[in-house]
Parts: C-alpha cells; structure tokens; sequence
C-alpha cells in the first residue's frame, strides 16, 4: 500500500498540464506519514505492524550539484586558484 501510494504521487496530475510531484515534495509528504503512523503505532499497534517503517524516502541531489552548474573549464580554473591560495 505504502509504495503504491509512493508511484501514486509520482505520477498525480495535480495542476492542469503538470504530472507527477518532484522527489523533494514526496519524500515531505512521506517522511510526515512516516511520523504519523509512528505514533498511531505507539498508541495503538498495528495488527500488522507499521508498514510505514519499511518505506524509504526517494533518492534526490542537494540541490547543489556543482559539477552541472560550472563548465569543466571553469571549474579547472577555480580549482587552480585554490591551490596557488594553499600554497
């Protein structure tokens, strides 16, 4: 149920012409789930224990992938002006 409600979001139309939520909203959405049924568990325990525990968050980037942000040429040149600053 839990991974199927996961596929779900991915590819939810929820803006007309816009399908599927990012991996950072998802992973918002099932990380409070993940609370929520944690202590819904503590409370009163599931028959079948908490199916929730088992979920893992979607893999994303930080957000501050360099390597793509840069060319390798500039890239080059910032590392070559740290070294000479070590030196």
């Amino acid at each position: 149920m839990s991974e199927a409600y996961k596929d779900y979001l991915k590819k939810k139309e929820w803006r007309k012409g816009k399908t599927g939520y990012s991996g950072r909203n998802i992973n918002r959405m099932i990380a409070h789930l993940k609370t929520l049924a944690q202590r819904l568990h503590k409370l009163k325990p599931f028959t079948l224990g908490n199916a929730m525990a088992k979920l893992r968050l979607l893999p994303v980037g930080t957000g501050l992938e360099v390597e793509r942000a840069i060319t390798p040429a500039e890239r080059r040149r910032i590392l070559d002006k740290a070294k000479t600053y070590h030196n």
